[in-house]
């Protein structure tokens, strides 16, 4: 991507994002363009803005510099304009002057630079500006499509102030922390470097809130303490605010409170406008704790606010600052990913009022783990640990809890783990100044294997002798590396942590912190990085549906023996999403590379041998970089697809004279796969070993768009979208779904060659390596003009004999057709189609058996067999039989047989889940799954026509046959739900990413 520079005209370059370009003084600003993103067209159009806001004026500044190839060469433009009540807009002067004729256009080896200088004059509105670009080739083809592109630049324009920020005493000195005892006089003094002050306005919220009706409705609005200063001088308020939206404009309105309860004012000082000084005590009615500063500042004239690096925008009130770090316990390193069974030392410092820190008796650290997993059956799952410090005696309590909740936070599931092998007190002592104590407690801690991998964000609490119920404090809170981008804050357990390559294959090395050293020379030190990896994502989805489910039940005499449920239908899923992919080179002290030098890096890693490895590190990218790339499956950010369902689930009654016993068997559809079948035995072997999925013969798996019909046949042929009826036991019970005109997408699983990647990553993930020329590389558009799947409900019974109910599918696949291909890539392909099931039991330990007696594990590789079972050596509990049966293949219409295999559970969870661990399917993938394919090694992408079963088994011994079976069919609409996702990952060159 382009970035800007700016210069002074004596070639010192003015800092980005800190820096101030002076008024009426020449400047150089440069746009540099990589050549990479041109190709050999050349620049045609580049362009440079920069906007401010000024919200005391309700005033937006703007200033655009351009160069046209074909056109009038270099040009300037620049205006402001007012917000005025009502709407419209006043236009201001031109207050940006371009010096054409010194402007250049130049190039180097591999990038376009454009230097436009000029100067802003005096009519500029200071003030801090945002820098984008816009750039297209000579063949008038964007290279950012047409948007404008930043990331995210700034600079200050016009004279400028330094505005600071402190927390003192009456009698001068400076509270330490900036933690402030209840009932103590407080100074908080905001002040500027150099000019007067016309407005200071100090808002510190209180951690309470108003209800408020607005247009009609109650809302929710916090409640702040107002210290202001203006031209009518101080006074200090407590109340609210809020926005009123109307046609033509937006306005703040405030709300005051007449009373002082939070805040006492004790006068004030502005004998001296450079310095506003709001003097008062903090009462007792606040909750101790962490408050924000919130500081709006308006200077004397055309003087652009600089807030000072050393701001603290936080106080502590009556409570104690807190904080914690993570290091490896050997060479005092930061951490950012823990692995289990490595012990890591974490240390805990406190400070504040002294009277609040000699009576702590115990501390709670609490980390917190949380995912939604189940859009379908609305399920989320938490994990917390708690880690409980007893400053008294020294003693340390742990445990970990894992929930499972619906999104109404009712409580399904809860269980509890080990999450620490070991814990071990290092030390803890106090230390006073003045009327702040400090305290600080260290401890080694090894993370158990039974610890959930995931990333943490943490509360520490502190118990207080004088409040008996612990109040929560400084809440530290993050996902990935934090807040500081360093990684110290980060908390990520169970992460893979980077090593060093081969000593002979690369040319760049890790030194003993694990900062990247670019020529691998360890004896320099100019050299060597940090790089901050930070991927954005943010997800919305929305989905619904349609289909039937038909419910039977069956019974003997008064005795419920099965209730048996099947769903068939669509569900359509909308994805709307955003996302970024950034990377930011810092020197090993933290501070970021400037532009020269992040230029030499890109090009080192672009153009030298053996650098591969790191060129994703000089990548930064968006959506828009994919759209530009053509993929034609992107044309927006929005994805659809739907998800065609058909399940079985069936909860029955296994009874002899010994054993009474309940069961729960599930089937689902799961999955159309290409394959590939090189050693001929019409199974779609995929592999699987140290925790790594080889899709093997696996080319493709498609993913349904839409259908353009879907017609269901009810029981009996039955004309009415709901109904029952009690029927003989030896009726027949028949129904379908017919899916027509399907269109689709296969997602090719080979991009990487060891990789299975979920279709969510060909619209998310900026580092799919795709060949849209090459069928196996790259996603292609699909149509089949038919889907159906006929369900066959019979049941057998009778005294002492075997009595067992069954359903068979019929399903038809119909004439495929590609649009960005040939059908001619489909031959001597294979098609294979998958379910998955499971059974749960209350006393009988079943197992999964393959029909030789083998017992395959879900996540191993393929085991064949035409049928399996789960049940006991004696005892049979639920059949499957997807193989060793015939089908029909459309291509010449003739019988052959189909084989059937198990495939590693793993190959679905790569396909059907995000990042989030948020599944696309109607189901949930569990551990104790097994998913059975079946394999038709004739193909070619003409039709197929099979018929899978299903059995299970309620009665063996006992009673009579021929009782009656009520089922009723049912239209159901799946309700429309809105779940919005957030997924930030932030990692360091030294953790590799680990992406599905």
């Amino acid at each position: 991507m382009p970035w800007v520079e700016v210069y002074s005209l004596d070639g010192v370059e003015i800092e980005r994002n800190a820096g101030v370009i002076p008024l009426n003084e020449p400047v150089n600003i440069t746009l540099v363009i990589p050549k990479l993103g041109l190709g050999a067209a050349g620049i045609g159009y580049a362009s440079i803005r920069l906007e401010s806001w000024n919200e005391f004026e309700s005033i937006t500044s703007m200033v655009t510099v351009s160069y046209d190839a074909a056109g009038e060469g270099f040009s300037a433009s620049s205006y402001a304009y007012r917000h005025p009540p009502g709407g419209g807009y006043e236009e201001l002067s031109p207050f940006f002057e371009l010096n054409a004729t010194a402007s250049t256009i130049s190039a180097t080896d591999d990038s376009y630079l454009i230097s436009f200088i000029g100067l802003f004059n005096s009519s500029t509105t200071a003030g801090k500006y945002r820098v984008s670009w816009q750039v297209y080739d000579s063949n008038n083809i964007s290279y950012n499509t047409g948007l404008w592109s930043s990331d995210e630049i700034y600079y200050y324009i016009g004279d400028s102030t330094e505005i600071h920020f402190r927390v003192g005493l009456p009698d001068g000195s400076l509270l330490d922390e900036n933690v402030i005892c209840f009932n103590d006089e407080v100074w908080l003094h905001v002040y500027s470097d150099q000019a007067d002050l016309e407005l200071v306005e100090l808002r510190i919220p209180v951690g309470r809130s108003v209800n408020v009706t607005v247009n009609g409705h109650w809302e929710l609005y916090p409640i702040y303490i107002y210290m202001i200063y203006n031209s009518s001088g101080v006074y200090f308020k407590e109340g609210y605010e809020y926005w009123v939206n109307e046609p033509n404009h937006s306005y703040l309105n405030r709300v005051f409170f007449d009373n002082n309860s939070y805040f006492t004012p004790l006068g004030n000082d502005t004998s001296d406008l450079q310095h506003i000084i709001f003097k008062g005590v903090f009462t007792e009615n606040l909750t101790a704790g962490k408050y924000d500063v919130l500081l709006k500042i308006k200077p004397v004239g055309n003087v652009a606010v600089l807030l000072s690096p050393d701001l603290d925008s936080h106080i502590y009130i009556g409570g104690i600052k807190s904080t914690v770090s993570f290091t490896y316990y050997w060479d005092d390193r930061p951490l950012w990913g823990i692995r289990q069974g490595e012990e890591l030392y974490l240390l805990f410092s406190f400070s504040g009022p002294t009277d609040y820190i000699n009576n702590i008796t115990a501390f709670s650290l609490t980390f917190h783990s949380y995912a939604v997993k189940d859009k379908i059956h609305e399920t989320l799952n938490t994990s917390t640990i708690y880690f409980t410090y007893s400053w008294e005696n020294g003693s340390c309590d742990w445990l970990g809890v894992y929930k499972v909740y619906d999104y109404d936070w009712n409580l399904i599931e809860q269980r509890y783990y080990d999450p620490f092998e070991d814990v071990e007190l290092d030390y803890d002592y106090y230390n006073t100044m003045g009327n702040v104590s400090f305290a600080y407690t260290g401890f080694y801690m090894i993370f158990s294997q039974d610890t959930l991998s995931a990333k943490y964000y943490f509360e520490l609490s502190v118990y207080n002798e004088s409040n008996p119920e612990y109040s929560s404090l400084n809440v530290l809170s993050f996902w990935g590396v934090g807040v500081d981008y360093k990684p110290s804050a980060s908390f990520i357990i169970g992460a893979t942590l980077y090593s060093n390559p081969g000593e002979s294959l690369y040319p760049f090395k890790f030194d003993s912190q694990g900062a990247l050293d670019l020529d691998g020379d360890l004896n320099t030190q100019d050299d060597r990085y940090y790089v901050l990896g930070n991927y954005y994502s943010l997800d919305n989805w929305t989905y619904n549906g349609e289909g039937i489910s038909v419910l039977i039940n069956w019974f003997r005499g008064n005795v419920s023996l099965s209730n048996i449920l099947f769903k068939v239908g669509l569900l359509k899923f909308n994805n709307t999403y955003d996302w970024a992919n950034n990377y930011y080179w810092y020197h090993t002290d933290w501070t970021p590379v400037d532009s020269w030098e992040l230029n030499y890096i890109n090009n080192t890693i672009n153009n030298l041998f053996g650098y591969e490895l790191l060129k994703f590190a000089v990548r930064n990218m968006t959506l828009d970089d994919l759209i530009a790339k053509g993929w034609w499956w992107i044309s927006g950010n929005t994805w659809q697809y739907s998800w065609f369902f058909f399940t079985v689930d069936e909860s029955y009654l296994y009874q002899t004279p010994s054993i009474t016993e309940t069961a729960q068997f599930k089937a689902d559809y799961s999955a159309l796969l290409l394959f590939n079948d090189t050693d001929g035995d019409g199974i779609p072997r995929i592999g699987y070993s140290a925790n790594r999925i080889d899709p093997g013969e696996i080319t493709h798996y498609f993913l349904i768009d839409d259908v353009s019909e879907i017609v269901f046949q009810r029981p009996f042929n039955s004309s009415e979208p709901s109904g029952s009826m009690n029927v003989s036991i030896s009726t027949p019970i028949d129904f379908e779904v017919f899916l027509n005109n399907v269109t689709g997408k296969l997602y090719p699983v080979k991009i990487a060659d060891k990789y299975i990647y979920s279709p969510y990553m060909f619209y998310h993930l900026p580092d799919v390596n795709v060949t849209l020329t090459d069928f196996d590389k790259t996603v292609e558009s699909a149509s089949i003009d038919q889907l159906s799947f006929a369900g066959h409900f019979r049941v057998s019974t009778g005294e002492n004999i075997e009595s067992s109910a069954t359903l068979k599918i019929d399903q038809y696949i119909g004439n495929w057709n590609l649009t960005h291909f040939d059908n001619s890539v489909l031959t001597n392909r294979s098609l294979a189609i998958s379910y998955n099931t499971l059974l749960t039991t209350t006393t009988i330990e079943s197992r999964f058996n393959a029909e030789n007696g083998t017992v395959p594990d879900p996540n191993t590789n393929s085991t064949a067999s035409d049928t399996y079972y789960f049940g006991t050596s004696d005892i049979k509990l639920a059949e499957i039989r997807m193989g060793g049966l015939n089908y029909t293949w459309g291509k010449d219409n003739q019988v052959y047989n189909a084989p059937a295999s198990t495939t590693p559970l793993y190959t679905f969870q790569l396909m059907y889940t995000t990042p989030a661990e948020d599944s696309l399917t109607s189901f949930t993938i569990q551990q104790s799954m097994f998913f059975l394919t079946t394999g038709f090694k004739h193909w070619d992408g003409y039709s197929i026509n099979n018929d899978p079963v299903f059995s299970i088994f309620p009665v063996l011994e006992g009673g009579e046959g021929g009782e009656a079976v009520l089922f009723q069919w049912t239209m159901i609409i799946v309700s429309v739900a809105v779940i919005a996702l957030i997924s930030a990952a932030l990692f360091l060159l030294k953790r590799r990413r680990s992406l599905p």
